[in-house]
């Protein structure tokens, strides 16, 4: 008995020795956990070796820096982790790096204390481990070898077992670094996925650069008729953020869209609205599909295709683009991609992002009996949503500040943009406004452009005002699903030639519709968006459904090895 206590107090203060290093292991295989939503022998086994990395750290001089960037990575996995449960996609990292400072300010100002939170408790954790294990008898040297070991031997060997239980051999030869990427990210979710996640995202915009001289075309189905009758002027604006839940135009109590509120009862011939949703929950995806003949399932006609700005150009419009976001590079993002082509650019620059200002661009680029197709570009409702409105709306929306309230404030500010880029479009006797927001908003749960299953974040408004002699509301029936009345904002570019004089065949059609069944997640996979409220948990990354025709067809066009 006296040795069994002996044992016990040997124990104790052993693991009292290492108790910064028990809690911090403890918060590793706690990431992993909720990351992929399951407890995989593979994560935790990533989440151990980081001990080694650790007593490597504790071991090494002028470590301190590495030890920071290493809390960074953490703290990044951590964040989505317990906020998001789950891990950074490559859709999300995207979001992050082709963001504009406005908005990537904004986004930080609403995350800022818990990533403050959680960059403490990561880089807490891991110096006082390295202050333990500095004094430990387990060497730098035989730490080194076991984890080249586990780098070398351990994760080959749990990737190569995994593409074999899955069958991904093919999919690993079409598509190695997004296969390969789906592979890591499921068994090796902390700092390592991170690592795939870029990867895998420098390797899209490495393709998409690529296939930026491919020759477009217009495509099967879809034929300019130069005897149709189209209106002087378009107006086709892109909200931000904006869930049709939160409008007045949808049986929202509170008065967030008195504009549409009034028109449409006035005159209910001319305004229309719609249940709609988004295709994805982030921009760059959003408008990769709306702006294109892509679908949630294939980017391929994204770059073989022309895009709306493309077909309003042979349509002979004048293209002027008008954005409050800012100015993007041609090879450096899809929105930028598609913006290069418009006649006229305009992009704020006003650090301020004051969407009423857009108004100034449209006045001046207006040009009476001449045939122009706008496209407006909106800050919407984007967090931080203080920032989003003023004291009008305040006024007309009064109540104790909250950040749901501040949101229906900002939705309130776009129906007042909205009014006065009506009056402009008044001027001409024949215009269509088309309005619509790229994705929704889970304002009290995470904002947008987080792997949750919810079609809060897809459901949006789909307005249009039409003072043309144009059946315009015939148009958009054409492409609502018959089956749930709802119809997919990615049918936009169908709608919108179709308004330019275009015919659309019912074929087209058809598959436009069908097609729209469909959402592309920050996962990069596509699932039918009324599973989106199922509240069913993400799938588990090792059993992922990329699409894997994503590149292959267009890397054969372009004359690209898969």
């Amino acid at each position: 008995m006296d040795k069994i206590n002996k044992y016990i107090k040997q124990a104790g203060e052993f693991l009292w020795s290492y108790k910064f290093t028990i809690l911090c292991l403890a918060y590793f295989c706690v990431i992993s956990v909720l990351a992929l939503y399951i407890v995989s022998k593979p994560a935790l086994v990533n989440a151990l070796s980081f001990v080694l990395i650790l007593n490597i750290l504790a071991k090494t001089k002028y470590s301190l820096w590495i030890s920071i960037i290493l809390a960074i990575f953490v703290s990044f996995d951590a964040y989505f982790a317990f906020v998001y449960s789950n891990q950074m996609s490559i859709g999300t990292m995207a979001s992050i790096l082709e963001t504009n400072p406005t908005e990537a300010a904004g986004v930080m100002s609403e995350a800022v204390m818990p990533a403050i939170a959680v960059l403490v408790a990561s880089l807490f954790l891991i110096l006082m481990s390295q202050r333990e294990l500095k004094a430990s008898k387990l060497s730098r040297k035989v730490s080194l070898i076991l984890l080249l070991g586990y780098w070398v031997i351990v994760m080959p060997a749990i990737a190569y077992w995994k593409i074999k239980s899955l069958k991904y051999e093919d999919f690993i030869a079409n598509m190695p670094v997004i296969g390969i990427h789906s592979v890591v990210a499921s068994n090796f979710p902390l700092v390592y996925g991170d690592m795939s996640t870029f990867i895998a995202y420098q390797h899209e915009m490495y393709q998409m650069r690529k296939f930026l001289d491919l020759e477009k075309q217009m495509p099967t189905g879809v034929q300019f008729n130069t005897g149709k009758e189209s209106p002087e002027k378009i107006f086709f604006i892109i909200g931000e953020s904006a869930g049709r839940s939160h409008y007045s135009l949808y049986g929202y109590p509170q008065k967030t869209s008195p504009f549409f509120d009034s028109l449409a009862y006035a005159a209910p011939d001319v305004l229309h609205h719609y249940d709609a949703y988004s295709p994805a929950s982030i921009t760059r995806d959003a408008l990769r599909i709306i702006l294109s003949f892509s679908t949630p399932k294939d980017v391929k006609p994204f770059f073989e295709n022309f895009n709306i700005i493309d077909l309003a150009n042979k349509a002979g419009y004048e293209t002027v683009w008008i954005s409050n976001q800012d100015k993007v590079g041609e090879s450096e993002s899809y929105i930028g991609f598609v913006s290069a082509n418009a006649t006229e650019s305009y992009f704020e620059k006003d650090f301020a992002k004051e969407d009423l200002k857009l108004l100034t661009y449209i006045q001046e680029a207006y040009k009476p009996d001449k045939k122009q197709f706008f496209v407006v570009h909106l800050l919407g409702s984007h967090v931080p949503y203080n920032e989003r409105y003023d004291e009008e709306d305040a006024l007309a929306l009064p109540g104790k500040k909250t950040k749901m309230l501040e949101y229906d404030r900002s939705i309130h500010h776009t129906d007042r943009l909205l009014r006065n880029i009506y009056d402009i479009m008044q001027q001409d006797s024949s215009s269509v406004l088309y309005y619509f927001s790229d994705h929704a908003e889970l304002v009290d749960n995470g904002g947008h452009g987080v792997l949750v299953f919810d079609q809060g974040l897809f459901d949006v408004p789909l307005v249009t005002i039409n003072n043309s002699p144009l059946p315009v509301d015939s148009i958009v029936y054409r492409y609502i699903d018959p089956e749930t009345s709802l119809i997919n904002t990615s049918s936009s570019i169908y709608i919108l030639s179709e308004i330019m004089g275009y015919e659309v065949t019912d074929e087209v059609v058809e598959k436009a519709t069908e097609a729209g069944k469909y959402i592309f997640h920050v996962d990069k996979n596509t699932y039918p968006y009324i599973d989106m409220g199922k509240k069913y948990l993400p799938p588990h990354h090792s059993d992922v459904r990329v699409d894997k025709v994503l590149y292959v067809g267009l890397q054969s066009r372009a004359g690209l090895n898969p």
